[in-house]
C-alpha cells in the first residue's frame, strides 16, 4: 500500500460513474478501545505541499453520534493532463486503523428545502459501530491523484462517535424540551429557550438537544448575548422544533451604542446544529457570534429558513447591513436563505442551499460550495449618492478648500480645511461603533459641527444616514478627493456606499509571508440575476488546488452583462497552482492579468477547459503554463493566446435556453460546436457523451 502523500501508478482507461456502487462499510480496527486514534498503528498525516495536490472535502457534518451506521461522503478533483475524468485514482478512508478505498465516485442524491433534488459525484463509505465498544473515533480522508507527479492530500481528523444510547434511550446525554404547556422540570423541560440553553451550557454535555414545542408571548425565541467564556461539546447542541419557531431579537435599537452591543447572539457554545424546516433565523437585528475557530465546529444550519426581513434598505450603524449569518467558518445545508449579505463567506461547507435577494459577497473564501442556487443578488439599491452636507467659506481669504484622504469606509479618514493654501483645521473621521468611543467623529453631522467651529466657515447638514467615512464628491465613489473650492459656492459632499459583490472571491489572508489559500471545491452551483464578479481570484496569497466545476452563472441584465464592462471575472495578483475552471457557463468575460504590479501566474497544472465565457482575454504577456482548451466565447471576441479547440459565436440569449431563469441548456452555436468532455457528469448529474457542449449542461 502506498504511503501517505504518495501516488500509486496511474490507472488509465477505467470506467467512471455508472451503476451505484455496493456499500463500502468501514468500522474501527480490533485495536480500537473507544479512545480516538487508539486503532491506528500510524496516524495519517498530510504531507507538506511541494507540488499539486487534489482538492478534497467532506460534504457531511463531522462530530456526529451514531449507534449503528452513518453514511459519509467526500468530493475530490485533480487535473490529469487536461481532464478531470479519472483525475482521482482513489479516495482512501482511514478509520481507526481500518481502510476503505473507493475507486470511483458515484452520484449521491440530496434534497433541497423546496423539494428539488441535486446529484453530486461522491466517494462514499458507511461508518459502522462495532458490537461491544463505544467511544470516540477519528476519520481521515486521503485523495490520491492519478498523476504520479502530484502528491496526495489528507484531510482530518474528523470526529465521529459510534456510541450506545445514553440512559435516556437517545444519543443525546441531555435531551430538553421547551414547552410552556407542561410544568418546568429542571434538566427536562423549560418554559423558554434561554433557560434551557443556560442549563445546557452549565452541564458540559457531550451531545445535547433542545426540542422546542411552544412559543413565548413575544412571538420569538432569543439567543441572548453572553460572556465570552464557553465550551464545545464533542458532538453538537442540536436545536429542533416541533412547531414553527423564529429566533430573533427585540426591537428597536434606541441608539448606535445599543445597536452595536446588541447585534451579537452569543451562545457561548461552539457547535450548534439548527435542524429542520420549522426553524427560522431572523437576522435583521442579529448575527451569531461563535466563540472559537475550531477545525470542525462552528454553526450548522441544516434545512432551516434564514432571512433578513428588513432587506437591503435597513440601515444599521450608518450603512447597509454587512454582517452575514454567523462569525467564523460554518456549515449551510439545504436551507432557504433570503435577503442576507455575505451569506457563505468563510463557509466550511455550503451544500444545496437556495439564496435570493442577497448583496455584498456570496461565498468569498468558502472552501466547499456545492449544489447551491442563488438568484437576485445585487447591491444596486445601496450604490447611490446621497447629498450629506454643504460647506462654504465666507471670510476675506482669496481661496478656501476642503479635501479628504482615504478610501471609502476606511477605519480613519482625514478632512482638511484650507484658506489661501494654509491649513486652518483637520478632522479625523472614524468608521467604528460609537460604543468604542462616543467622541469619535462618525457621521456627517459630526463633520458639520466641526466645520461650523472654524472661523468664517458654515456648513449645513442635508442627510445623516450614512457614515462620514463614505463621504466624497458626486463624481466619485465616496473616496478621497483633493482640494475642492468652497469659496465661490457651497461645496456639496455626498455619502456613497460602495458594496462590492463577488460570487467567489479569494480574500486576503494576512500573514508574513502571506500563507497559501488552498483546497477549494465549487461544484454544480447556479446563479442568475447576479450583479458582480463571478470569479475574483486576486489576492496576495498563493492559490493552490482550487476547482470551479459545472457552475452556471448569469449576470443581472443591464448591470453586468458586458464581457468586459461594468463587471468581469479576473485572475490577477499572485501565483496559481492547480487552479482549474472546467465545464462552467459564465456569462461574464474573464481577464487574465499579467500586466499588474503583482501579476497573475499559472503553473502547468492550471486549466481552463470546456467552459463558456463572455470572452477570455490576456492583459499582458500570456503565460504559456496555463492550458486553455475547448472553450466557447461570445460573438465579437477572439480566442486568447495559447487556446486550442476554441469556438466563438452567439450571446447569452442564443447560447442558453433561458439563463435568466437558471436554465443553461445549450442552444445555437454552443450546441453545434461540440468538445471532448473533461468532467464525466454535467450539472444535472447526466453522464456526458464522448462529444458534448462546453459549459455546465450537456
Amino acid at each position: 500500500m502506498a504511503g501517505f502523500g504518495q501516488s500509486p501508478a496511474a490507472r488509465k482507461g477505467e470506467s467512471r460513474g455508472g451503476a451505484p456502487a455496493a456499500k463500502s462499510a468501514l468500522s474501527p480496527s480490533a485495536s480500537w478501545d473507544g479512545t480516538a486514534e487508539s486503532g491506528f498503528e500510524t496516524v495519517p498525516t498530510d504531507p507538506e505541499r511541494t507540488t499539486a495536490k487534489p482538492a478534497v472535502h467532506l460534504i457531511d457534518l463531522p462530530c456526529q453520534f451514531f449507534d449503528d451506521e452513518l453514511t459519509v461522503s467526500a468530493m475530490a478533483f485533480a487535473n490529469d493532463g487536461g481532464t478531470l475524468i479519472g483525475g482521482i485514482d482513489r479516495v482512501r478512508f482511514h478509520f481507526e486503523g481500518n481502510v476503505a478505498d473507493v475507486i470511483e465516485p458515484q452520484l449521491r442524491t440530496f434534497t433541497r428545502f423546496d423539494g428539488s433534488t441535486y446529484r453530486l459525484p461522491c466517494y462514499t463509505v458507511t461508518l459502522e459501530k462495532p458490537a461491544g465498544t463505544s467511544g470516540d473515533t477519528h476519520l481521515y480522508i486521503e485523495a490520491i491523484p492519478a498523476d504520479a507527479t502530484m502528491q496526495s492530500r489528507v484531510i482530518g481528523p474528523f470526529d465521529f462517535f459510534p456510541r450506545d444510547p445514553f440512559a435516556n434511550g437517545t444519543l443525546h446525554d441531555i435531551d430538553l424540551t421547551v414547552d410552556d404547556t407542561q410544568p418546568v422540570v429542571a434538566g427536562s423541560n423549560y418554559h423558554d429557550f434561554t433557560a434551557a440553553h443556560t442549563y445546557v451550557n452549565a452541564q458540559n454535555a457531550e451531545n445535547p438537544r433542545i426540542t422546542i414545542r411552544s412559543n413565548p408571548a413575544a412571538g420569538f425565541h432569543e439567543i441572548k448575548r453572553g460572556h465570552w467564556a464557553g465550551y464545545a461539546p464533542k458532538g453538537w447542541l442540536t436545536i429542533e422544533a416541533d412547531i414553527p419557531v423564529v429566533f430573533d431579537r427585540p426591537a428597536p435599537f434606541v441608539d448606535e451604542a445599543t445597536a452595536y452591543s446588541g447585534q451579537a447572539a452569543r451562545p457561548n457554545l461552539d457547535g450548534i446544529w439548527f435542524k429542520g424546516p420549522n426553524i427560522t433565523l431572523e437576522l435583521q437585528r442579529q448575527s451569531l457570534y461563535t466563540e472559537f475557530d475550531s477545525q470542525q465546529h462552528g454553526c450548522a444550519f441544516d434545512g432551516i429558513r434564514i432571512r433578513n426581513s428588513a432587506g437591503i434598505g435597513f440601515i444599521w450603524m450608518g450603512t447597509h447591513r454587512q454582517l452575514g449569518v454567523a462569525r467564523g467558518k460554518n456549515y449551510f445545508l439545504d436551507s432557504l436563505i433570503s435577503d442576507v449579505p455575505n451569506a457563505f463567506n468563510e463557509a466550511r461547507l455550503a451544500r444545496g442551499n437556495i439564496n435570493s435577494g442577497g448583496w455584498w459577497d456570496y461565498a468569498s473564501n468558502a472552501k466547499c460550495l456545492v449544489g447551491n442556487i442563488c438568484s437576485d443578488h445585487s447591491s444596486a439599491e445601496a450604490m447611490v449618492h446621497t447629498l450629506a452636507l454643504t460647506a462654504q467659506y465666507t471670510g476675506t481669504g482669496s481661496t478656501a478648500t476642503l479635501e479628504m484622504s482615504g478610501v471609502n469606509s476606511a477605519s480613519t479618514r482625514t478632512v482638511t480645511a484650507k484658506v489661501d493654501g494654509e491649513t486652518v483645521g483637520t478632522l479625523t473621521v472614524r468608521n467604528v461603533g460609537a460604543t468604542f468611543n462616543p467622541s469619535n467623529a462618525e457621521f456627517p453631522s459630526d463633520v458639520v459641527d466641526w466645520i461650523n467651529t472654524l472661523p468664517d466657515w458654515t456648513a449645513t447638514l442635508e442627510d445623516d444616514t450614512y457614515k462620514a467615512s463614505m463621504l466624497g464628491l458626486s463624481t466619485n465613489l465616496g473616496t478621497s478627493f483633493g482640494p475642492q473650492d468652497a469659496k465661490s459656492a457651497p461645496l456639496e459632499l455626498y455619502a456613497r456606499p460602495d458594496p462590492h459583490n463577488d460570487w467567489w472571491q479569494a480574500q486576503i489572508v494576512w500573514g508574513d509571508p502571506y500563507p497559501p489559500f488552498e483546497n477549494v471545491i465549487a461544484y454544480g452551483n447556479i446563479a442568475y440575476d447576479f450583479a458582480g464578479q463571478k470569479l475574483f481570484l486576486s489576492t496576495f496569497n498563493p492559490l493552490n488546488d482550487v476547482f470551479f466545476v459545472n457552475n452556471a452563472l448569469h449576470d443581472l441584465d443591464g448591470v453586468s452583462a458586458e464581457p468586459k464592462g461594468d463587471f468581469f471575472s479576473q485572475f490577477d495578483r499572485g501565483e496559481h497552482s492547480h487552479v482549474v475552471v472546467a465545464h462552467c457557463s459564465i456569462e461574464q468575460g474573464l481577464l487574465l492579468r499579467t500586466n499588474t504590479t503583482d501579476p497573475y501566474g499559472a503553473d502547468e497544472y492550471c486549466l481552463i477547459a470546456a467552459s463558456v465565457f463572455g470572452g477570455i482575454e490576456w492583459e499582458g504577456t500570456p503565460d504559456a503554463d496555463l492550458s486553455i482548451a475547448g472553450n466557447h466565447t461570445f460573438t465579437g471576441t477572439t480566442a486568447p493566446a495559447g487556446a486550442s479547440g476554441h469556438s466563438i459565436g452567439g450571446t447569452v440569449d442564443s447560447l442558453f435556453a433561458d439563463a435568466g431563469a437558471g436554465d443553461f441548456a445549450p442552444e445555437g452555436a454552443l450546441a453545434e460546436n461540440l468538445k471532448a468532455p473533461v468532467v464525466l457528469h454535467d450539472l444535472a448529474g447526466n453522464r456526458r457523451a464522448s462529444s458534448c457542449a462546453a459549459g455546465a449542461i450537456g
